[in-house]
């Protein structure tokens, strides 16, 4: 027999400045004990969105999605795109306003493939 099993995941702390939709963010990610911390600080007037993510929280959204990621390859995938160094992985904030127009314009699409 053969077993697979996964290594727990080395705890992290990085942080990372970066800029979307002309705005300056500062950006810390953490692990720790299975669980990924994010922080995310608007640099110019000190507006702050933080949340912890259990990594089976994190594997259970990915397979809603269609695609599928074990924690750590998760971690590291965002981790890339701070980085920057990846053609398929980007980081994007979105404002409730953003999602909210999201939302509206999937719910014209649909309403307009219905008609």
């Amino acid at each position: 027999r053969i077993y697979c099993y996964s290594l727990p995941m080395e705890d992290i702390e990085k942080t990372y400045d970066a800029t979307f939709h002309g705005v300056d963010y500062i950006m810390t990610v953490s692990t720790r004990d299975e669980s990924l911390n994010l922080a995310i600080e608007q640099r110019n007037n000190g507006s702050r969105w933080k949340n912890t993510f259990s990594s089976s929280y994190i594997e259970d959204i990915t397979t809603k999605t269609g695609n599928t990621k074990k924690f750590s390859v998760f971690v590291k995938m965002l981790i890339s795109s701070f980085h920057g160094n990846s053609d398929s992985v980007f980081l994007d904030i979105l404002t409730y306003n953003d999602l909210e127009m999201l939302k509206a314009r999937k719910n014209k699409n649909a309403n307009n493939s219905y008609s």
